[in-house]
């Protein structure tokens, strides 16, 4: 039996769920649960600015390298209103949630671009490269204010 990946989650609303294709869970053998986790998982009230242990993800206690831990610096600002000069700094914090990817040499380089499509979305793209070519792309579009409200 060969190894397909893992099952394939995507973000809602609510906070994640599987990906189905044909009634069966679609498998992801790529960065997609990686990234979506690094940009989303964790404890959305750990904004990677404090030490405090009781706002960390529980499973970063028992992380052993920094690469390994959640911070959700991305899911912490998400769910608020985004103005156009606030941009840079968040598309940097997306940045510092995806830096293992660089770390592990995994890529070269990151490209992140946050835009504003519509009221109450923030829409985030990022693209990695390896060798200055682009082996992945993933784009993130966010209802902040379905989030807000929960």
């Amino acid at each position: 039996m060969t190894f397909e990946g893992d099952a394939l989650l995507e973000m809602t609303n609510d906070g994640g769920s599987l990906v189905f294709e044909n009634d069966l869970i679609k498998m992801s053998g790529g960065l997609e649960n990686a990234v979506t986790f690094s940009l989303f998982g964790g404890n959305t009230d750990d904004n990677g600015k404090t030490s405090d242990s009781k706002k960390t993800w529980w499973g970063n206690e028992v992380a052993d390298k920094p690469d390994e831990k959640l911070v959700s610096r991305t899911a912490n600002f998400i769910t608020e209103p985004l103005t156009p000069s606030e941009i840079p700094d968040k598309e940097n914090l997306v940045l510092q949630d995806l830096q293992w990817i660089k770390t592990q040499e995994i890529a070269d380089e990151i490209n992140v671009s946050i835009s504003l499509p519509s009221v109450g979305y923030t829409k985030i793209d990022i693209q990695f490269l390896k060798d200055q070519k682009v082996f992945a792309e993933f784009s993130f579009s966010e209802n902040w204010g379905a989030l807000q409200n929960g």
